[in-house]
């Protein structure tokens, strides 16, 4: 069953607290620290309390957005195209859980979590080194370019195709390679779709009902 939980009782419970409250009168001071540990309390919850496949609360890509260096996650991305495509965002920790969010198109819209196969995020970690990832991500983006300073060019490409996008956050390094799936015949081609649809088979297997 899916649980949605929402930051709203904590605004009620701040009214209540600013005024008398069950005989007693809270200063400022007390006010504040009573309201900062119900926080507190609701993050343990939403962090720890939802089983898996469950709507998550707060979404992951704030955490990965205000502490980009303590992430440690690797993220599979598809974006949208002209059409039904579906858009999300598949997250992947080393203990191996993940985090999808569904933005449009899918079956589940929304942030949910759950667990992969044990050595998965290892497996990928693995994956992307033995496919130069570091050398492609210097390119970065893989598709049509309407920058004069852009270097790379697409052998042939078709439009309204959706970008599919690999990031990757290992301390202090932010690395990221994005295809647009209309750019083909060129050189990295190959690797970079075998190296995708790796990463898609993981994301189809593990997404069942969401995606």
């Amino acid at each position: 069953m899916n649980v949605w939980l929402s930051f709203a009782p904590l605004h009620s419970l701040a009214k209540h607290l600013s005024a008398p409250y069950w005989g007693v009168i809270l200063t400022n001071h007390h006010r504040s620290i009573v309201i900062k540990k119900v926080i507190y309390l609701v993050a343990l919850i939403l962090m720890f309390g939802c089983s898996d496949k469950e709507q998550w609360q707060p979404k992951i890509e704030r955490m990965v957005a205000d502490s980009p260096t303590q992430a440690q996650v690797i993220s599979f991305s598809r974006g949208a195209c002209y059409g039904t495509c579906p858009v999300y965002d598949f997250y992947i920790f080393p203990d191996d859980n993940f985090v999808f969010i569904g933005h449009a198109h899918v079956i589940k819209v929304g942030a949910y979590r759950g667990t992969l196969e044990q050595g998965t995020y290892k497996s990928l970690i693995n994956l992307v080194d033995n496919n130069n990832f570091l050398k492609l991500s210097r390119v970065g983006y893989f598709g049509k370019s309407h920058s004069k300073e852009a270097t790379f060019k697409c052998g042939t490409y078709k439009t309204d195709h959706p970008t599919v996008s690999i990031g990757i956050q290992l301390q202090e390094a932010e690395l990221k390679v994005t295809h647009n799936l209309g750019c083909a015949d060129f050189p990295e081609e190959q690797v970079i779709v075998n190296m995708f649809a790796k990463f898609e088979q993981i994301v189809v297997l593990n997404g069942k009902g969401l995606i």
